[in-house]
């Protein structure tokens, strides 16, 4: 956890850092499966996982990812 509110913290800091940068790190941690252990909740690891390494959209009125 602390992982990604130190991010954060230099995120919000540094506005002239690209979002892509963040983006990128937060994938690493997804892919290493370090995230979804962090979280502690494998469901929400998953929905994380589809949207950011598989770039699906979520749809809220059908529930599912398009």
């Amino acid at each position: 956890m602390g992982w990604l509110v130190e991010r954060k913290r230099t995120y919000n800091r540094r506005r002239s850092w690209r979002y892509a940068e963040l983006e990128e790190e937060l994938r690493s941690q997804l892919l290493s499966g370090r995230l979804t252990t962090i979280m502690d909740n494998r469901k929400l690891g998953s929905f994380l996982h589809e949207i950011v390494i598989h770039r699906r959209t979520f749809d809220y009125v059908t529930l599912k990812f398009v």
